[in-house]
């Protein structure tokens, strides 16, 4: 069973708590999704930055959670189930009319790039708002750990909105669960960005990544 988050008194529901959740995690994405689908990244790292001030104020935040390294069986079971998870998306592909390793093939040098930068760059802000973040601030207005994975997991399906693609937010929703659900069993930031790392490298490199990058899915 997944362990409990301690929820300060105040962190009490309230109407401004919620709005300021529908604001941020399905307001401004929406937002962005429509008016400004290019502006996804520089919007991500602004709520970020907004995010870890708001957490590094917060006299009830845990701040170990942002470098706690769980134990070595708890990142074995996080990469032995993404490897099996990535085999079954990459039969999947091969299966589809989907370029198969199309980047890797194609343009190896990109595909260095991105293992090299994405896991550093694009992974923490991510896991910071969606997870460290959401989870701490809104966890008392949502009540069980299944709400709490259930609403992470939207909320980051939702971000994924201004790449206009279904595949795009339904496999972030997925990933969000698990994400979600792994946040709430380590607290442990570390822990989930190499999840949500392995992940996102597994897909850029078996050819679905082009469906996470803003224009590049309805390229030929």
């Amino acid at each position: 069973m997944l362990e409990e988050i301690a929820i300060p008194a105040e962190h009490a529901p309230s109407r401004a708590r919620w709005a300021e959740l529908l604001l941020l995690f399905v307001g401004l994405p929406i937002a962005v999704a429509v008016v400004a689908p290019r502006m996804g990244f520089p919007v991500l790292f602004a709520v970020f930055a907004g995010c870890l001030w708001v957490l590094l104020r917060d006299p009830t935040f845990d701040r170990r959670s942002l470098w706690r390294l769980p134990g070595r069986g708890v990142f074995l079971q996080i990469t032995g189930r993404a490897l099996v998870l990535s085999a079954l998306l990459t039969v999947a592909v091969v299966l589809f009319p989907v370029q198969a390793f199309g980047l890797l093939r194609r343009q190896p040098y990109v595909w260095l790039l991105i293992v090299a930068l994405y896991p550093l760059l694009s992974v923490p802000p991510q896991e910071l708002v969606f997870r460290t973040f959401f989870l701490h601030r809104y966890g008392a207005l949502l009540g069980s750990d299944p709400a709490r994975i259930l609403a992470s997991a939207v909320a980051f399906g939702l971000a994924h909105l201004c790449l206009w693609n279904e595949l795009a937010v339904g496999l972030s929703t997925l990933g969000g669960l698990m994400f979600a659900s792994t946040y709430l069993r380590t607290r442990s930031l570390p822990a989930v960005v190499w999840e949500h790392a392995l992940y996102g490298i597994a897909l850029f490199t078996i050819g679905l990544g082009r469906y996470f990058v803003t224009g590049w899915a309805h390229s030929p």
